[in-house]
């Protein structure tokens, strides 16, 4: 945290984002504390509608990245935006052109309308109010276009100032206000600049609204030699109108007002570019380069955009411990060393060339890395040489079963014993059959062929026809896979 940025009183500062690279970004932090005036409920809320803004990306309103709760408050972080607000320029001498104030107006409506169409991932709108759209919360870009910041955590008792803006609704803390909440300020924003001078100067809550509902407010008067200014006349009638029935149903309603009366006339981004870089240019450029080298002092005691009160912390989203304590240490308390008649001392920050490690842990911690980064390389190396040597050895493995298998034999084979094949007897040859004379009283003299089988090369009866028996031819003895060494 650098120093507190915008009007006094506002929870919002000036940070640097260290992210993993080692880069920094500036940023801008809302600091809710818990405990403190606002209650559960009122915290609660604010970070729910933080996260709905969150989704929403808008050229007219202040982007919300991201929101951090802690134990002991709330940060909603946004980015940083170059440029000035409206109640700086505005109140110049002599002053924007007119033209260029209805450009900002136009941006502010455009902007206000994006935050109330706004709607959650089942398409159901989410109804979100402004509820607090001072000249404080308009900022002028330097790029020439104008945004809507949220509403600072305060309520209507805030100031006087801020109550000037604020729809009789919201100052008597009715939760019925909606959307045309918003327009009301938006009119009374015109009315000053119509007028030019303060609506309801040193007033407070009670009477403004006593003056709103008894109709004793004022109208505002047209711009001098502009005759084509005198139907916002009515406009600004319109939507100032204590009852919100009376006023534009929505932001967009009321812009296209703006621009059907301004037409021509209203002035384009460029044109508001260059009254900002004219007005405020040196000291915006200034601002940022030194809150980039983490400086904490303001430009002068002129520049109202901050005050120096805190010392170059940087955020730590993932609240770290080590990093915490390592970047908090050594770094001494400015408020407590520093006494208060004498401005405190500036305090040079710059982004490290090494990554952001080394300047928060001490130089000890580069050379960690680097050891760390040698011994997983090693272990890599042997990872890699164990899986090439076990794929050799189930290679050879393999190789050997194949080369010492038994040969595939056919099912049906049978089973043989061991031993060498015995060699197939020799078939006598068989002389030619004799024809014997028919006897009546003769026995049969065929022999069978199992008989003749059972008895080969043996005396044959007399009478008997030999017949020559099959040969019976043994298979082959099978082989049997010895293995060695078995």
């Amino acid at each position: 945290m650098l120093r507190a940025i915008g009007p006094r009183g506002a929870s919002t500062w000036a940070a640097l984002e260290l992210s993993e690279g080692g880069q920094t970004q500036l940023v801008v932090v809302e600091r809710t504390r818990r405990g403190g005036a606002l209650a559960d409920p009122d915290i609660a809320g604010r970070v729910r509608d933080a996260k709905h803004l969150a989704k929403l990306e808008h050229p007219n309103v202040a982007r919300v990245r991201d929101v951090v709760i802690r134990s002991d408050e709330i940060l909603v972080v946004g980015d940083f935006i170059d440029g000035v607000p409206w109640a700086r320029l505005g109140s110049g001498a002599p002053g924007p052109p007119f033209e260029a104030t209805l450009r900002i107006l136009v941006d502010v409506l455009s902007g206000l309308a994006a935050m109330h169409n706004l709607r959650d991932e089942k398409r159901t709108p989410l109804k979100l109010v402004h509820g607090g759209l001072t000249p404080d919360r308009v900022l002028v870009g330097s790029d020439g276009v104008s945004r809507v910041l949220r509403a600072p955590p305060r309520g209507p008792g805030g100031g006087r100032l801020a109550n000037a803006y604020l729809a009789p609704e919201v100052l008597l803390e009715d939760d019925s206000a909606d959307s045309r909440a918003d327009t009301y300020s938006v009119g009374a924003i015109l009315w000053e600049a119509l007028s030019g001078h303060s609506l309801f100067p040193g007033l407070g809550a009670s009477a403004i609204v006593t003056q709103l509902l008894s109709g004793r407010v004022p109208p505002p008067t047209p711009r001098p030699g502009a005759e084509w200014t005198v139907p916002l006349v009515d406009m600004v009638t319109r939507a100032m109108a204590p009852d919100p029935d009376r006023r534009f149903e929505s932001a967009a309603v009321m812009a296209a007002e703006l621009r059907r009366i301004a037409g021509a006339r209203l002035a384009t981004p460029a044109q508001v570019l260059s009254i900002v870089q004219i007005a405020e240019g040196e000291v915006i450029a200034e601002r940022r380069a030194r809150l980039e080298r983490g400086e904490v002092k303001p430009i002068d005691a002129g520049d109202p955009s901050g005050q120096t009160l805190d010392i170059a912390i940087l955020i730590d989203k993932e609240e770290d411990p080590e990093r915490l304590s390592a970047a908090a240490a050594p770094i001494p308390s400015v408020l407590t060393e520093t006494p208060a008649a004498i401005r405190p001392p500036v305090i040079h920050w710059s982004p490290p060339e090494e990554p952001a490690r080394t300047t928060l842990t001490g130089s000890s911690h580069s050379a960690r890395p680097r050891e760390e980064g040698r011994r997983r390389g090693r272990s890599r190396t042997l990872v890699v040489l164990a899986a090439v040597a076990s794929m050799l050895v189930a290679t050879s493995a393999l190789g050997w079963w194949l080369r010492t298998r038994p040969p595939a034999q056919a099912a049906s084979t049978p089973a043989a014993e061991t031993g060498p094949p015995a060699e197939p007897k020799p078939i006598a040859p068989t002389p030619a059959p004799v024809a014997a004379p028919p006897t009546a009283a003769a026995p049969s003299t065929t022999t069978s062929p199992s008989t003749t089988a059972a008895t080969p090369g043996g005396p044959l009866p007399s009478g008997a026809v030999p017949v020559p028996a099959a040969p019976k031819l043994r298979p082959g003895p099978r082989r049997h896979y010895q293995p060695e060494g078995i």
